[in-house]
């Protein structure tokens, strides 16, 4: 099998659809032998901040001279933007020949065994495991997909959990209340394992009532470590906190509001796993500096200045509000190319981003899930009457005002579709899922 007939076959699993449940992925592990039992685990949960606290957690680790595997989703470009190894602070994605070999043993099994259905995500979620133990990582970082509880990332013993935050998002399979969705997430928590969160309100109180059950160690976001001081310039942003052991002077390019709460989080799990890795204060300033996490408020070009961010729930939505504010202060205007999938809560999502920018441009991202760009059309005019539609991403890149600012949002895999396209990177020849 070649990476191109391994691409084929995995993306026919997106007809399975989505299955909140562990016993594929347990099922797929042991017949493979349990790989994931070759290293240490974490997990990542919580609605927002997931991807950008993985990297830097992984960044830091990897310069004590640990080899972290980093299991993170969705991709941008490539579905093998999903599984990387971090030695040294360098990120190598797996490549496309071991992808395949992978995919093929994956397949194997999968056609052994005729009731056996695995979906599209515990089918990549069991090859980034096998991967990992291939690869003889230390450690593997893994962000968790859906809620918690019945994610097949939750298949794994993990010696930390992390939450960062609760906010509506899949509400169609987690609950449409906050401590509904909570209870999911929480469901990462193991017993006598330590939780860091950046939970607040109903979502912390839930987050407490689990950790008790499990008499699981808690450290929360404003009360065990905290951020003393947050200060952003052009291109980055300077974070002094006070940690679970130690104080730090932080700067990252991730350049964002929300990095005053993923940052301190990211930072006080490593204090925390300083018990299994030789971590010091330097590896954390330095792994904070080097991190990288594409579509995350990332300034991808200077005239017009464009700017991709993924906010693809209303948590996401309120916190790149305050940022375009900002930027009316300033007396910028903004120019918005949204679009969204049908399974986001894309009103919520609306009613924050249109009515404070000065167009909008919706389109549909290649996937079967997005909404097309005339419902978008439709309901978009009722909060902001410059509303223009574009049937495809390239139309919507066209002819942009060069003194705008072009905010590219509503969803990851938009932000993959246009930063693949301007940046001439070469993808996988399908659709996003």
């Amino acid at each position: 099998m070649d990476y191109t007939q391994a691409l084929k076959w995995l993306y026919e699993r997106i007809g399975e659809g989505i299955k909140l449940g562990l016993e594929n992925t347990r099922k797929f592990l042991e017949i493979l032998g349990n790989p994931h039992l070759n290293y240490k685990n974490i997990l990542i949960g919580g609605t927002n901040g997931k991807g950008s606290v993985c990297s830097y957690i992984a960044h830091i680790l990897s310069l004590c001279g640990a080899k972290v595997g980093l299991f993170t989703s969705p991709h941008l470009v490539t579905v093998r933007e999903r599984m990387a190894i971090i030695e040294k602070g360098r990120k190598k994605l797996i490549p496309p020949p071991v992808f395949a070999h992978l995919v093929g043993k994956l397949k194997e099994i999968v056609e052994s065994i005729p009731e056996f259905r695995p979906t599209y995500f515990e089918t990549l979620t069991t090859a980034s495991l096998l991967y990992f133990s291939w690869e003889k990582v230390d450690l593997a970082v893994l962000e968790v997909g859906m809620g918690g509880r019945l994610d097949a990332t939750n298949v794994v013993d993990p010696i930390l959990s992390v939450i960062t935050n609760v906010s509506f998002d899949h509400t169609q399979y987690l609950g449409d209340t906050i401590p509904k969705i909570a209870r999911e997430k929480a469901g990462i928590i193991r017993k006598g394992i330590p939780v860091i969160t950046g939970c607040e309100g109903e979502a912390v109180k839930v987050i407490r009532e689990s950790a008790k059950e499990k008499n699981a160690p808690l450290y929360i976001l404003g009360e065990d470590f905290e951020v003393k001081k947050f200060e952003k310039r052009d291109g980055e942003i300077s974070i002094q906190m006070k940690g679970l052991k130690n104080s730090y002077s932080l700067t990252t390019i991730l350049w964002g509001d929300y990095q005053v709460h993923n940052l301190p989080l990211a930072v006080a799990s490593c204090e925390l796993l300083m018990e299994f890795f030789p971590l010091t204060h330097k590896d954390i300033v330095e792994g904070v500096r080097i991190t990288r996490w594409p579509g995350r408020m990332e300034v991808l070009r200077r005239r017009p200045t464009i700017i991709l961010d993924g906010a693809h729930n209303p948590g996401g939505a309120l916190y790149l509000k305050r940022e375009i504010l900002r930027w009316k202060e300033e007396g910028k205007k903004i120019t918005l190319i949204f679009g969204v999938l049908k399974d986001k809560e894309r009103d919520k999502i609306m009613r924050e981003l249109f009515p404070v920018v000065d167009e909008v441009r919706v389109t549909a991202p290649q996937s079967s899930r997005a909404v097309s760009p005339q419902i978008l059309f439709e309901e978009g005019k009722r909060y902001n009457p410059n509303v223009k539609l574009f049937p495809s991403v390239p139309e919507a890149l066209l002819n942009l005002p060069k003194k705008n600012i072009i905010l590219v949002s509503g969803s990851l895999y938009l932000v993959g579709e246009v930063r693949g396209k301007m940046l001439k990177l070469k993808g996988d020849g399908y659709e996003g899922v």
